[in-house]
C-alpha cells in the first residue's frame, strides 16, 4: 500500500511526496520534515503534523502548531485519514491519495526536492 500527498494549493502547488511504508513522517517546513513545505508559507510550523501509516490506516497529529491543522476543513488535533482527504496546513494543502497494490515501502521525496 502506498500514500500519495499531491499539494493542491500553496505556493508549492504541484509538488507530491509518496509514502510507501515510512511509519512516521514528519510534515512541516524545518530541514529535518520528511514532507518539507519549506518557508513559502509563513503560518507552517518546523514540525507542523505527524503523518502515521500502519498497514491500513493513515492518521495524522497535530503536533502543537501555531496555526493548526485542518482535515476537510475542520481543526483537528488527530484524525484518520482517508483517500480524498484534504489537509490544509497555512495556506497549504496536501490531498492525500491511497495508491493500491504499492510495492515494498519506503519514501520517495527526498527532503527539499521539488
Amino acid at each position: 500500500m502506498s500514500w500519495v500527498f499531491r499539494v493542491t494549493e500553496g505556493a508549492q502547488a504541484g509538488r507530491r511526496f509518496e509514502c510507501r511504508g515510512e511509519r512516521f513522517l514528519l510534515v512541516g517546513c524545518d530541514l529535518h520534515a520528511h514532507i518539507r513545505l519549506r518557508g513559502d508559507d509563513p503560518y507552517i510550523s518546523g514540525v507542523h503534523c505527524l503523518l502515521e501509516a500502519l498497514p491500513s490506516r493513515l492518521l495524522v497529529r497535530d503536533l502543537e502548531s501555531t496555526n493548526g491543522t485542518l482535515v476537510n476543513g475542520r481543526r483537528v488535533r488527530y484524525a484518520e485519514l482517508k483517500d480524498g482527504d484534504e489537509i490544509r496546513l497555512g495556506r497549504t494543502t496536501l490531498k492525500v491519495e491511497w495508491v493500491e497494490g504499492g510495492t515494498q515501502p519506503r519514501f520517495e521525496s527526498p527532503v527539499g526536492a521539488s
